[in-house]
């Protein structure tokens, strides 16, 4: 009788103790984040949203000695004769496009420039995220080697004291028979 309960608790503390496993430790996954880099930029678009002078009205002349004639068309024209207002329309396109040449090209330089930037910064951040899920999987690594090391150290431990308390027992039976 005393053989099946020392038998029945060996086997009740070996079922006991197989189920107390450590958990595998999961911290919170971060989210990862995508970015597309950004196009550089082309002045095209912009061009053709420049606000333009008024069309020119030419007044086409024919010189012929001392008399000049004010023709309706080109046809058997010899000059083309501008007005002082018509005149100062040329003066402000050749200003505006030598303006707008000039911005157009630093415009252009400067917002490159920006989405270089931009586009570093998107790279910084994903090698940030790389970096936090190889600290992160060290972390995790080394977490779950300690629980493992802990369970271990328990199961030891508690082998230990079993046996012991085994021998105790046979002892005091083996001395009470």
């Amino acid at each position: 009788m005393l053989n099946k309960i020392l038998f029945s608790i060996f086997i009740f503390t070996l079922i006991f103790l197989s189920g107390c496993a450590p958990r595998e430790f999961k911290p919170y996954e971060p989210p990862e984040i995508k970015y597309q880099k950004t196009e550089n930029y082309s002045i095209q678009s912009d061009l053709e949203k420049i606000v333009k002078p008024d069309k020119l009205v030419p007044a086409y002349a024919k010189i012929e000695g001392d008399k000049i004639t004010i023709l309706p068309s080109s046809e058997g024209a010899n000059y083309i004769v501008l007005a002082p207002e018509e005149y100062a329309k040329v003066a402000a396109v050749v200003k505006l496009t030598g303006t707008y040449k000039k911005i157009i090209i630093d415009q252009e330089e400067l917002v490159n420039h920006y989405i270089s930037m931009i586009n570093a910064l998107k790279e910084q951040v994903e090698i940030e995220r790389r970096t936090a899920l190889m600290y992160r999987q060290l972390w995790v690594d080394s977490v779950n080697q300690l629980n493992q090391e802990r369970y271990e150290y328990k199961w030891e431990k508690t082998k230990l004291q079993g046996m012991i308390l085994l021998e105790s027992v046979g002892i005091i039976l083996i001395l009470a028979l």
